[in-house]
């Protein structure tokens, strides 16, 4: 907390932290780069500065009643509690270990974009910036009661983070290693109705077969039923349940997802953004 007082007081980091909270991705990569700084700082000071006693006199001992909490909370929430503790520790020790806490410093002059960057901090090394994925809005094809009610970019750690709650984390982590950016869009309808949208761009072709088999693994263990391959140019997959149905397509190194009330209201939505 003490590290954290004096990022305030040295680097401007609301201001760092307005301008990278265009999309959840940009914002967990801010977040990450602030709390893994305090982390490594933290401990170069224990390390470097304190007695092999003031060490011991420091441990605090965990809380039970709030790990008991953390635990029975969604994966998600658990896995975006800890990232910035522990990848966004090892963001910043990486770059610690290239040039001190002057390379730190820098950081924030230059911060990460995207949490791919966190994540591969070769990749921020290199300046790799995410795709701007474009998404066609749907929404007056679909008549005027449908209003997009959201419009962002999920990212690397958040798309391993949904994954890992049915498949693990090691096949998450495979299937979304070779990101290269998404956008996801959110549309309300009448009568309580929704459907989304995820558009993904990955590096290779084999990146993107890797996340569509795993996202349909993902969605059959989520929902039930069973995918059915449609005769199509572009290889693509149906399920329908009772109340949703789901289109999983792949076009090169293109993966597109689109979940809808229906089947008319699914094709509609296909029809403008396919």
């Amino acid at each position: 907390e003490f590290v954290r007082g004096l990022q305030y007081q040295h680097f401007d980091i609301k201001s760092i932290t307005e301008r990278l909270t265009g999309t959840i991705d940009a914002k967990i990569a801010s977040h990450a780069l602030v709390k893994g700084d305090s982390t490594i700082s933290e401990l170069v000071f224990i390390n470097q500065d304190m007695s092999e006693e003031e060490r011991a006199e420091s441990v605090i001992p965990p809380d039970n009643e709030l790990l008991s909490a953390l635990r029975e909370a969604p994966r998600v929430i658990q896995r975006e509690f800890i990232f910035p503790l522990e990848e966004g520790a090892h963001f910043t020790r990486h770059i610690y270990e290239t040039g001190g806490f002057e390379t730190i410093n820098k950081a924030y002059l230059n911060p990460p974009q995207s949490t791919e960057q966190i994540l591969h901090p070769e990749k921020y090394e290199a300046g790799d910036i995410p795709f701007k994925v474009p998404v066609t809005d749907p929404s007056s094809a679909l008549g005027d009661e449908w209003t997009v009610d959201l419009e962002d970019t999920l990212g690397e750690f958040l798309l391993q983070a949904y994954l890992e709650a049915t498949t693990g984390p090691e096949l998450a982590l495979t299937a979304t290693e070779g990101w290269g950016g998404d956008t996801v869009l959110l549309l309300d309808g009448p009568d309580d109705k929704s459907a989304l949208i995820l558009r993904a761009v990955w590096d290779t072709v084999s990146d993107a077969e890797e996340f569509f088999n795993l996202f349909a693994s993902f969605t059959h263990a989520r929902a039930g039923g069973t995918w059915e391959i449609l005769e199509k140019d572009t290889p693509s997959i149906l399920l329908k349940l009772p109340e949703e149905v789901a289109l999983l397509m792949i076009m090169e190194n293109t993966t597109l997802a689109i979940f809808a009330p229906d089947e008319t209201i699914l094709n509609t939505i296909n029809s403008v953004t396919h």
